[in-house]
């Protein structure tokens, strides 16, 4: 039996032990996002480095350093990337139903040349999810040798989570 993205998260997040709730991607995604196999990756456990700059849709330049004290989840993706593009959907999925939650931010950077080509993507297949640009030099902890890359970085500043090959 699949899970059903009608019931609530609470279903997932409260019964991760149910093989039935992690055969499937979202199930998958939400286990692995609070359950981190933080051995594989150095940077895990490690302080998030809020040193750059983003642009969003609409032009204006944001601090990393603002995010300071807010959970955060970024993905660096591009649309050439078909890894990314499959896994748009349950991230978008994850980000409707918790998007209203205190301090919870999704940054989700396109590494597209063209950032329009990245914007009109994600209008094309609805994400709601905002989109920003990388400006200048990025922090070294987004640094990346592949995409999709996935951060969750606690509001103490610690990356709990990380999937994608590092620096």
């Amino acid at each position: 039996m699949g899970y059903n993205v009608g019931h609530s998260w609470n279903f997932v997040f409260h019964r991760m032990d149910y093989p039935h709730c992690r055969n499937n991607p979202i199930g998958d995604f939400v286990h692995r996002l609070f359950n981190p196999d933080t051995d594989k990756n150095e940077k895990a456990n490690h302080g998030f480095i809020y040193q750059g700059q983003l642009k969003d849709r609409n032009g204006k330049l944001i601090d990393l350093k603002d995010y300071k004290g807010k959970t955060l989840f970024i993905n660096l993706w591009a649309t050439w990337c078909a890894p990314c593009r499959a896994e748009m959907p349950h991230i978008a999925s994850l980000y409707e139903k918790v998007k209203d939650q205190e301090n919870l931010e999704f940054l989700m950077l396109a590494l597209d040349d063209d950032f329009n080509k990245s914007e009109k993507y994600v209008d094309a297949e609805g994400f709601g999810f905002p989109v920003f640009q990388a400006i200048g030099r990025i922090s070294p902890s987004l640094h990346s040798q592949s995409i999709p890359t996935t951060l969750v970085v606690n509001k103490e500043g610690k990356i709990v989570f990380l999937q994608g090959r590092h620096e």
